[in-house]
């Protein structure tokens, strides 16, 4: 490409007239917060979700799998035709900690970002940044009136899980406006936490693409499973299904192919870098993306199997040392696998609830005093939350169907409740 030819380009890029393709403008534009340019060679299953122009997507996610990023080039990009957006996180603590460190580092080691800022001659404020002829609110998910007071072309919610879940509701509102005039965008990203919650529910709903592998031993087409491509369970304990492997080794921990059980090893890469998403759920309209560290070929499965030591010097829990412990466990399902983890025992569950139901109970009608100081029929609830010192005591009754509250306080021990 010629010098003329680029500043062409260049002059192309900041007009709202010209859409241009978002995997193109990424990767010619973008910059991360340590001033590199954007590379796919080896994240095929990334940039194909760069490549993507679903007006809605929904992202079930591990830790550090490079999405962050890809919001962040997203906001940008629908900025720069025009649109005006909300970027919302978990809290507002958190947002301005991230606009900080993260999203002004990368205005600023972005030459086309930066050109962006200041030929809009508006708000670079922390909370709201004009770019272009569009706009970018960061707000936090705990803050409701950031959510009322700001229409919006698109909405990214980021941790979704770790959101406001009450308040991400009002999010669609925003969008509403723009029904008549274009479609609105919509993403949510996050890593998982509980199964059927938050983003694992709302993944439920979409075509759940996967990335999908060729062996190439026996050509089988597969996808990335932990635990059916990296360990298998022996007399009830899961173990490396590579038993030859020593921790005095320098080569990495083997992946196996499920139908022929040849090592991927120094195949690894090859094979992922190969691979493709596959819709599970094809009838579906809406996209949806699981992603695991286990495509990240630059993680080794050492890693994931072992843990790590953070730059503060904390230790990060792999799969050998999470076995027995169910906190451990589910940091590990959530943050590497990207996958909803619900430990056993801990919680309540459905099935929980369920299993205590007394089949064929016929709870009578109770009778007590309305609001006219008569006589009405309905049920009376209560509800009990246990503290350090008291349980907390709320009580409903229900005239004509609706919550009316008859108590609110508290008691000592159950006893006296």
């Amino acid at each position: 490409m010629t010098p003329q030819q680029k500043e062409d380009l260049d002059k192309l890029a900041l007009t709202t007239k010209t859409p241009f393709d978002f995997f193109f403008s990424a990767r010619r534009y973008h910059r991360t917060n340590k001033g590199t340019a954007l590379a796919f060679e080896d994240w095929p299953w990334l940039a194909d979700i760069y490549r993507d122009p679903s007006s809605s997507l929904v992202i079930r996610k591990a830790a550090q799998v490079g999405i962050s990023e890809f919001l962040v080039a997203k906001a940008f990009y629908l900025c720069q035709q025009g649109k005006s957006g909300l970027y919302v996180m978990p809290t507002e603590t958190g947002m301005f900690t991230f606009v900080s460190n993260r999203v002004n580092r990368i205005v600023a080691l972005s030459p086309r970002y930066r050109e962006m800022v200041h030929s809009a001659e508006g708000s670079n404020s922390t909370v709201l940044k004009h770019i272009g002829t569009g706009g970018l609110k960061f707000v936090g998910s705990n803050s409701e009136s950031s959510f009322i007071e700001y229409p919006a072309d698109f909405v990214i919610a980021d941790e979704y899980d770790r959101c406001h879940q009450g308040n991400l509701l009002l999010l669609y509102d925003r969008l509403k406006a723009t029904f008549v005039k274009r479609e609105p965008v919509s993403i949510a990203v996050s890593a998982t936490t509980l199964p059927e919650y938050g983003i694992d529910a709302r993944y439920a709903q979409t075509d759940q693409r996967e990335w999908r592998v060729t062996c190439p031993f026996c050509h089988a087409e597969q996808g990335i499973d932990w635990f059916a491509n990296v360990v298998e369970q022996v007399a009830g304990q899961w173990q490396l299904i590579d038993s030859v492997w020593k921790e005095n080794l320098t080569r990495d921990i083997a992946m196996y192919c499920v139908a022929c059980g040849e090592p991927w090893l120094d195949e690894r890469a090859r094979v992922i870098k190969d691979g493709r998403y596959v819709a599970q759920n094809p009838e579906k309209r809406q996209r949806g993306y699981h992603v695991s560290r286990l495509l990240d070929t630059h993680t080794p499965i050492r890693n994931l199997w072992e843990g790590t030591i953070g730059e503060e010097g904390a230790k990060r829990v792999g799969f050998r040392d999470a076995r027995g412990d169910a906190s451990a466990l589910m940091v590990f399902h959530n943050s590497d696998l990207g996958l909803p983890y619900h430990p056993q025992g801990a919680g309540i569950s459905r099935e929980d609830l369920l299993s205590c139901v007394r089949q064929g109970y016929y709870l009578p009608p109770r009778i007590g005093p309305d609001e006219q100081g008569g006589q009405y029929r309905g049920a009376v609830t209560a509800g009990v939350d246990v503290g350090k010192k008291y349980l907390y005591v709320v009580i409903s009754w229900y005239p004509g169907g609706r919550q009316h509250l008859a108590s609110i306080g508290t008691v000592p021990n159950v006893e006296d409740l």
